[in-house]
């Protein structure tokens, strides 16, 4: 991977999360975001998956396994004006301290399910629930119809 790759992934997927990411997930990545307005990656052991906006469409694609061979990628594209959004703050007052984060839950007409979860609770880590709360900003943006800044 040249170093233009390695800072593509790097900003998906931070340092730990971009290490043995298959070649062919980053090109159709690249195809994929190179129009798109917002983006949001994320790492659960092998699987990534990105998050991106594009007008009034979000999209996601996914994949499994660390290598082109094993690897399985798939996604979708949903328009965000025939999709149903539902919205809830979730708090966790397990310390001192009283922390919230939203949950975005979009569902496509054809019933698939987008969750973009920000609450302490699935993401402990208040540096990575902030990229998610800001995603979410811009999701509900471009529902509303409005120009967002890009990522």
């Amino acid at each position: 991977m040249n170093t233009n790759d390695d800072e593509f992934k790097e900003a998906l997927f931070g340092k730990v999360g971009a290490k043995n990411t298959p070649k062919a997930y980053i090109a159709a990545l690249r195809r994929l975001l190179k129009t798109s307005v917002a983006y949001l990656g994320e790492v659960d052991g092998t699987k990534r998956r990105v998050y991106w906006i594009n007008g009034r469409s979000l999209g996601w694609l996914e994949c499994r396994g660390s290598h082109d061979l094993g690897a399985t990628i798939d996604g979708q594209v949903i328009q965000l004006n025939v999709a149903y959004v539902a919205l809830k703050v979730d708090i966790d007052r397990s310390n001192d301290k009283a922390e919230s984060g939203r949950v975005l839950s979009i569902s496509a007409s054809h019933g698939d399910r987008i969750k973009l979860d920000a609450s302490p609770a699935s993401v402990p880590d208040s540096e990575e629930r902030e990229k998610i709360e800001t995603f979410i900003d811009q999701v509900l943006s471009a529902i509303a119809g409005h120009s967002i800044s890009g990522t």
